[in-house]
This record gives C-alpha cells, sequence and structure tokens, in this order.
C-alpha cells in the first residue's frame, strides 16, 4: 500500500524528481499529438494532389481535340493518337484510385465528370478528326471553340463533393 501511496502523493509530483517526470510525459505527449497531427496532414495533402491530378487527367481530356486540329501532317496522327491514349490511361488510374482510396461519392463524381468529358471532348475530337488540320497560327480557334458545359458542371460538383467530403483535404480550397 506504501507504494501505491507514493504515486498520488501530491509532494512527490510537486517535487523535483516528479516535475521532471511530469515533464517528461508531457514532452512526450506533445511529440505523440505533433507527430499524429503531421501525419494527418501529409495524407491530406497526398489526397489533395490525387484529386488534382485526377482533375488535371480530365482536363488534358478535354484538351485532346486541340491536339487533334493542331497535328501537323500524318506521322503527327500517330504522336496524337499515342498522346490521347495515354491520357485515356491516366483517367483509368485515376477513376481506380479513386475507387480505392476516397470517399465514394467523391469515386462517383469523378467518374461522372470523366463521362461528361469523354461525350463532349470525345465529340468535338471526332469532328476535329475530320476536319482539316491547322495549318496557320491564325487558324487556332479561340478559347473554347466546343460546348464545354457539361465537363464545366461535372467539374464543379466534383469540387463540391470533395469540399464536403473531404474537408482536411480541401482546406485550401475555396
Amino acid at each position: 500500500m506504501k507504494e501505491l501511496r507514493g504515486f498520488v502523493d501530491f509532494d512527490f509530483w510537486a517535487s523535483e524528481p516528479g516535475a521532471i517526470i511530469i515533464a517528461g510525459f508531457l514532452a512526450a505527449a506533445v511529440a505523440v499529438v505533433g507527430y499524429a497531427w503531421q501525419q494527418r496532414q501529409s495524407r491530406a495533402d497526398a489526397r489533395a494532389v490525387m484529386y488534382s491530378e485526377a482533375l488535371r487527367a480530365v482536363e488534358d481530356y478535354a484538351e485532346a481535340p486541340f491536339l487533334v486540329r493542331r497535328r501537323s501532317g500524318r506521322e503527327a496522327r500517330a504522336a496524337v493518337t499515342g498522346q490521347i491514349s495515354e491520357i485515356q490511361s491516366r483517367l483509368r488510374l485515376y477513376g481506380a484510385l479513386l475507387e480505392i482510396s476516397a470517399h465514394e461519392k467523391i469515386s462517383t463524381a469523378f467518374e461522372d465528370l470523366v463521362q461528361a468529358a469523354r461525350t463532349q471532348a470525345g465529340k468535338a475530337m471526332s469532328e476535329a478528326w475530320r476536319a482539316p488540320r491547322i495549318r496557320r497560327d491564325a487558324d487556332v480557334p479561340g478559347h473554347r471553340p466546343y460546348d464545354r458545359g457539361e465537363i464545366d458542371r461535372a467539374r464543379a460538383a466534383y469540387l463540391s463533393v470533395i469540399r464536403r467530403h473531404d474537408r482536411i483535404a480541401s482546406r485550401h480550397v475555396k
């Protein structure tokens, strides 16, 4: 009983040896909490990068009609097709990553965004392959030569779902 009494003995904890023990426990607690916080922030930052890289892949696909129109000749057809294939691969990669590691609603919103991009940009890409290639800088179309309404709405929905279901990763998004 004497040993237990030493543990709750306030005189001991107020003494120099007790204060050293308390300081050690506090330092350890601060270190553990700081490490946990840093790990949480690192994971959130990694998710934010994943979300934005997924969005970048969609935007690259949405820009593909411009790649097609700017092809420089027959030999460029294979290069452009290869670029588009690589973009498609990234879309599938990020779709799988989000399905595995993101909230289900974020993954679904991304798939909706990809579908909107495939519908609108895919149609514009088909038209671009049939159109004559651009030969002069003056022939380069303006900022938005095809309707991106569905893509823009799906993009806004994707970002909104991220804000709603991953508040930590989207802490800097307004």
